[in-house]
């Protein structure tokens, strides 16, 4: 066993004055449990097959309460790449993942000659033991072993412009709004069936209304003359929909997936999309000259042309065609992924091309690589959740599949669920999902009505009710991107700080609910603007300062953005008196908005007494036995001799003439910034073996 001694640092209040840098390295393994080593429920070890590692594998899936469990200790709280080795002979499968009791979603196992690799996706692992199952969806799969990598969260790279070059303003506006909100809101969706009952239901109504084009080409078989019948029937929902658009003043979102019932064959009566009834073959149909074909143009042009009537009305829609192909249990599925890739190009050139149809966002629902039609057709990849009944957890993996599919170049939803998963975790767990799009009565089915008016009331949740949608990217840095996360690099390896465990216990205890002397920085004598119009720099700091003369209390902020500025002194706010307490409505709701360009060696909001003293008093010292390339809470070092829990740290590097001249910082760090990285106020010391 390898020994090594950690200070870990679990820090309260940082003073940054350093930037890091960070160089490009491969992910280090961080542990590796082999699957005979976990817990069996269902299932069993073998050593038939050859290729595995440790002494065998385990196998035997073959009904739905068979599952895999194994523990893995981890010593920092962090995102992590898991790998599992697996063997798939039988064939492609699903199973269910699931990590510390929480669904991740499905993981497709390809098949496989022997074993193999499969990157799973990134999760949140929590210092101490973690636990990994692995349930049986389709089974007969063999599990050899998981491997957990140092990861960072995902990192993305939104594309600028829709696939379609011409796209109408609105939809381009559309399109502007969603990838505001990727990453900071996640959009409330409804199919229009159960619409009215699930707005009932929540208090408040789903931002994103869903249709189906099924019943507007001639093979739609439940016309009614007498009896079933095919034929295509206007029913009206297209005009409804555009009604109910416009009832919104434009506020709402209209969407459309297309069930669509093939051109020809099987029986008046039935769900002829479905393969099994239904002998249409797609492999015919994308043919040209075929009469097959030629039926496949004539349900398009049907459809083109009720698509055409939300463009007459600048409504755009977000587009879903060919849904779920992967799966095969559609006919457009049925003969494998070429075809099907070929048919969504079809569609694509004659809506776009022909009928000069410009006012669609194209979303793509199904996650299997080879069927991909590319990122240069699609604007928004999707999955359908259905992980089952009151499963609230954020489908990670399922989540991370489709960013891997994309490269991170492509806003994801959830374009169909059961369960709608929890926004907090969403957040949290790195699995953003631009939307949920509830199927029908499945989400009273499959949802706790405490559930669904949870998920309705998350001020990070979009209704026709909300105001709080973002609207901009004023205020954010052009190094980074929209939707940076803490943990971010650039290509250059530069990254942002993460102060976020150096809040109140570092968030591992509720903040306190204090209910004497509020002040309300709005209310008189203060009347601070919520605008973010006007500077209120000197009303909130008049706040501060009189809460903290009188022995203490809250400055409280409520909804809304508040313009400051440091100008000449130290920090635009600053709390220099004990038991003062700074408090807003949210991270959503309230912002302060600093309206400085320049804030070298200024604050924010600075936490200094009235009087402060510095000094070079240096007590124990010792080196760092390796390099610190990236946030972390943990510091190596060589000794802890000589420290004790409650020490206060400063770490320092050597801020000689040449390190500054290597950070390209010549004339702007002086010895003494160059020197000081931060210091903790508070620590705790711990030793570990590792």
């Amino acid at each position: 066993m390898k020994l090594k001694i950690l200070i870990i640092l679990l820090v309260q209040l940082f003073w940054f004055v350093n930037f890091w840098h960070a160089n490009a390295q491969n992910d280090p393994l961080v542990a590796e449990i082999e699957a005979e080593d976990g817990e069996l429920d269902g299932v069993r070890i073998d050593s038939v097959n050859t290729g595995f590692s440790g002494k065998g594998y385990v196998t035997g899936f073959d009904s739905s309460a068979d599952k895999l469990t194994v523990s893995v200790t981890i010593y920092e709280r962090g995102f992590y790449k898991l790998f599992i080795r697996y063997n798939g002979l039988n064939g492609d499968k699903y199973q269910q993942l699931f990590i510390n009791g929480k669904g991740q979603g499905n993981v497709q196992f390809p098949k496989t000659e022997t074993f193999a690799n499969i990157e799973v996706g990134k999760f949140l692992l929590e210092e101490g033991e973690n636990l990994i199952t692995i349930k049986s969806d389709w089974g007969y799969t063999d599990f050899d072993k998981f491997e957990i990598y140092a990861a960072e969260k995902n990192q993305f790279n939104i594309v600028e412009d829709l696939v379609d070059p011409d796209a109408t303003e609105e939809t381009r506006a559309l399109y502007r709004f969603l990838k505001l909100q990727f990453g900071e809101r996640i959009i409330s969706g409804q199919t229009t069936s159960y619409f009215t009952e699930l707005k009932n239901l929540a208090g408040k109504t789903p931002m994103i209304n869903n249709e189906d084009l099924k019943s507007y080409t001639e093979g739609y078989p439940y016309k009614w003359s007498g009896g079933h019948v095919f034929g295509a029937v206007d029913d009206g929902r297209v005009n409804r929909l555009i009604e109910w658009y416009n009832s919104t003043n434009g506020k709402g979102i209209v969407a459309f997936q297309w069930h669509w019932h093939s051109p020809t064959g099987g029986e008046a009566g039935t769900n002829t999309f479905y393969t099994e009834y239904t002998d249409f073959d797609i492999r015919l149909a994308v043919i040209p000259g075929t009469e097959e074909y030629d039926l496949i143009i004539r349900d398009i042009d049907a459809i083109a042309l009720q698509l055409k009537k939300f463009q007459d009305a600048n409504i755009p829609v977000i587009f879903r065609p060919l849904h779920e192909a992967g799966g095969g249990w559609f006919w457009w599925g049925a003969k494998g992924s070429e075809p099907c890739k070929k048919l969504y190009d079809i569609i694509f050139e004659r809506i776009k091309n022909h009928h000069q149809i410009h006012n669609l966002i194209w979303v793509w629902s199904t996650p299997e690589t080879d069927w991909y039609p590319g990122n240069d057709k699609v604007d928004i990849i999707g999955h359908d959740s259905y992980p089952g009944a009151f499963n609230y957890g954020p489908q990670k993996a399922s989540f991370d599949k489709l960013f891997n599919l994309t490269n991170g170049e492509k806003l994801i939803a959830m374009t169909e669920n059961g369960p709608i998963p929890d926004p907090g975790e969403c957040f949290e767990l790195d699995a953003p999902w631009l939307w949920f799009m509830s199927w029908s009565n499945l989400v009273n089915e499959q949802n706790s009505v405490e559930h669904i008016q949870e998920v309705f009331a998350n001020s990070r949740v979009l209704t026709i009710e909300s105001t709080n949608a973002k609207t901009d990217n004023s205020w954010r840095s052009t190094l980074y991107p929209e939707n940076w996360k803490p943990g971010f690099k650039d290509l250059n390896n530069r990254f942002l700080h993460d102060f976020s465990y150096a809040g109140y216990h570092q968030g591992e205890k509720e903040i306190p609910v204090i209910e004497k002397n509020i002040v309300d920085v709005t209310q008189q004598p203060y009347g601070a603007d919520n605008s973010g119009e006007t500077d209120v720099t000197q009303i909130i700091q008049q706040a501060l300062d009189d809460v903290g003369q009188g022995g203490g209390g809250v400055v409280y902020i409520p909804s809304g953005t508040y313009k400051v500025n440091p100008g000449s002194a130290e920090s635009a706010l600053r709390i220099q008196y004990n038991n003062t307490i700074l408090r807003g409505a949210g991270s959503d709701s309230t912002f302060i908005f600093n309206d400085a360009s320049y804030m070298r060696q200024k604050n924010i909001v600075w936490m200094m007494g009235q009087y402060c003293t510095w000094s070079e008093q240096f007590g124990t010292t010792t080196k760092l036995s390796s390099d610190l390339l990236f946030p972390t809470q943990i510091i190596p070092v060589k000794s802890v001799l000589g420290f004790e829990e409650g020490d206060q740290i400063i770490l320092r590097t050597d801020g000689t003439d040449d390190f500054i001249e290597e950070h390209g910082m010549s004339n702007i760090w002086t010895e003494w910034a160059a020197d000081l990285c931060f210091c903790a106020k508070s620590i705790l010391l711990m030793l570990k073996t590792i």
